[in-house]
């Protein structure tokens, strides 16, 4: 006959079983290096929640073209998504880097401040909105899209970075436009001089 535990050493027994088993697709487990205050990284329905993570590294795969991927409230960290997902939101977030590989819709960047995105694959459109410092780097792929664009509302110092000609070329996505009156009426917007 064997032993009868108490209430206390079967949870302990069951979460070292748990440890020792892989954790299951829809959870990623966050190092201590890269552990802040509500920490997680988990997958819900159809969204990856990417939240609170401060210093480290997190690596999400996504499996699903329909998965929506949402970053928040990061800091110092390193996000990276591989696979092909329908959108990525990075949102409240300073000094991340993020790395995606395919991207279907948008990545949307709002509320951030001296972050990076380095488009793998392919993407779009990027929407930038309210952020600071944003850094944005296309693949050789995405760059050549014809299509691709850039959307930036009530952001400053934002740069894209892309090679051209076998070189990494770094320009500044416009912040300053002229507006001009025609025919009293339509408005005319054209980029400032400085970026020319």
């Amino acid at each position: 006959m064997g032993c009868v535990q108490s209430k206390e050493a079967q949870a302990l027994e069951a979460k070292a079983k748990m440890a020792a088993v892989p954790g299951p697709a829809n959870a990623i487990a966050l190092t201590s290096s890269n552990k802040g205050f509500g920490s997680k990284a988990v997958l819900r329905g159809n969204q990856w929640t990417v939240e609170n993570v401060g210093d480290g590294r997190v690596d999400v795969a996504v499996q699903k073209t329909t998965h929506v991927v949402a970053v928040r409230d990061c800091k110092g960290s390193d996000i990276f998504l591989s696979g092909k997902c329908a959108t990525v939101q990075l949102d409240s977030s300073s000094r991340v880097s993020l790395y995606v590989e395919n991207v279907i819709g948008n990545v949307e960047i709002s509320n951030c401040k001296s972050v990076k995105v380095y488009v793998n694959g392919v993407v779009p459109c990027i929407t930038i909105d309210k952020s600071d410092g944003v850094l944005v780097e296309l693949s050789k792929e995405c760059a050549s899209n014809p299509n691709f664009m850039i959307v930036a509302a009530n952001s400053s110092e934002m740069n894209c970075a892309f090679e051209f000609k076998g070189e990494m070329r770094e320009v500044p996505i416009p912040e300053q436009f002229v507006h001009k009156l025609v025919d009293n009426k339509k408005v005319e917007t054209s980029v400032s001089s400085l970026y020319h």
